[in-house]
């Protein structure tokens, strides 16, 4: 983590840290539902994909709804046997969980070996934007400046919420604190903070989230914070779908 000369800045980045793994927490803890990791799945033939049931050790009973199309073993692996359609379902604890799964033929998989495993997300600015407004709201209700959205800090706030899909950490997936993402756009505060989610659908439910986590709530009401990035990344069929990140600076 990068060490600053000012004692409130390093105070505040041990709040970003702590806020962060108070809200890793309750991840964690939604992870507990019984899910599939996949809810869609699309392999060659002849290729495989090993689905997986999170939140229960008991034992799954696995099924496919078309064998000459797709089967699945006993630990979830799923092959494809001919291009079309079937529903592999895994049933656990009075559950019964379904994975759509297309098979491909060979040809077309060739075709798309460079995008394989290749994430395919999107991002929503207007959904960052209120964030932002929201932000502003609280702050003005107790009689704090606004935060100005910053186009530096927005891009670099994009850059984290794209890591967090990897890592949902303050640590980089490099190893690196969260922020020497700054050294990118040439950013040199004094005093920073950084809020992270993952699973909220609105802006509205992430600030809820981090208004009530009282580390996050001193970022966002932090008086020394002049301007703000908010990045978003939403990924289709993952566990948590959407990841924000909040940057702020003096």
């Amino acid at each position: 983590m990068k060490q600053y000369k000012n004692k409130k800045a390093m105070a505040l980045l041990m709040a970003a840290v702590l806020a962060g793994s108070t809200l890793y927490n309750g991840v964690a803890d939604a992870a507990a539902a019984i899910k599939l990791n996949k809810k869609t799945a699309k392999i060659a033939v002849g290729k495989s994909v090993t689905l997986k049931v999170r939140g229960t050790k008991k034992k799954v009973k696995w099924k496919s709804s078309k064998k000459s199309v797709a089967t699945v073993n006993a630990k979830g692996k799923v092959t494809g046997k001919k291009a079309g359609k079937a529903v592999v379902t895994a049933k656990v604890k009075g559950k019964t969980l379904k994975c759509k799964v297309t098979v491909t033929k060979k040809q077309a998989a060739k075709k798309n070996a460079k995008t394989a495993g290749k994430k395919n997300t999107t991002s929503d600015i207007s959904l960052q934007k209120k964030v932002i407004s929201i932000v502003n709201k609280n702050r003005e209700k107790k009689g704090l400046n606004a935060l100005t959205m910053d186009e530096k800090l927005m891009k670099a706030a994009q850059d984290r919420a794209k890591e967090l899909t990897k890592s949902f950490s303050h640590t980089r997936p490099n190893g690196t604190s969260c922020f020497t993402i700054f050294e990118k756009y040439k950013i040199t505060p004094t005093a920073s903070g950084e809020n992270i989610a993952a699973g909220q659908r609105s802006a509205a439910a992430v600030m809820d989230s981090w208004m009530n986590s009282p580390g996050h709530k001193e970022n966002i009401m932090n008086n020394r914070f002049k301007k703000i990035g908010v990045g978003l990344v939403i990924v289709p069929n993952d566990m948590y779908s959407y990841y924000w990140v909040q940057m702020f600076t003096e």
